[in-house]
């Protein structure tokens, strides 16, 4: 007897196959561990370099070009893109996805500190960031201006920060390229011709 033929006979036991394996299906379906944001790592860096006022040519001469040289002699790399703009260069390194990532994260960082003294010395900010699945998406914004003082420009950019961050889907929100402020105070010297003094 073929089994069709035995499913068409003994219709009771076939439905309560059939309805079993339903109830099973959807039960594992329900049960099964899931996470909305799993945490997956990527074996890739950045490399985010600022410095204010370069003009695109500038960053790509002298900061883009020997970043890409330096990192290009590291292991297991698929591709490396590089991104300039005014007075901001960002490289990216992607390495194969059977290398360790923090491995590779510590070569980058390694390969970059090797050259830093190679830099120009007007970079005001210099990061290496590892990859993650969940910092992929991303918008960055520049504010230019050739008359506003930094002070301003600061300011508008918190502002900027704290609005950003009020929507649900924003992560972090982060700002940088702003000179460290240093302070000056003038010394006053004065000499008494008080003769005790001179004798002190």
């Amino acid at each position: 007897m073929k089994l069709p033929e035995l499913a068409i006979q003994q219709r009771s036991f076939t439905w309560m196959i059939i309805i079993f394996l339903t109830i099973f299906g959807v039960r594992a379906y329900m049960t099964m561990p899931r996470t909305e944001n799993p945490e997956v790592t990527v074996p890739g860096s950045s490399v985010i370099v600022v410095m204010p006022g370069a003009s695109p040519v500038d960053m790509e001469k002298m900061v883009a070009l020997p970043l890409e040289e330096t990192l290009n002699e590291l292991e297991d790399i698929d591709r490396i893109s590089s991104e300039v703009r005014d007075g901001i260069a960002i490289v990216a390194v992607e390495f194969e996805s059977q290398a360790d990532p923090d491995e590779k994260y510590n070569e980058v960082v390694r390969q970059v500190n090797s050259i830093r003294s190679t830099l120009p010395t007007e970079i005001v900010q210099l990061e290496t960031w590892q990859w993650s699945i969940t910092d992929m998406n991303m918008m960055q914004l520049a504010l230019i201006s050739d008359s506003e003082p930094y002070e301003e420009l600061e300011a508008i950019a918190e502002q900027l920060r704290k609005r950003v961050e009020k929507i649900r889907s924003i992560r972090k929100v982060s700002y940088y390229g702003l000179p460290t402020q240093a302070l000056t105070y003038p010394v006053l010297a004065s000499i008494d011709n008080n003769p005790a003094c001179k004798n002190f």
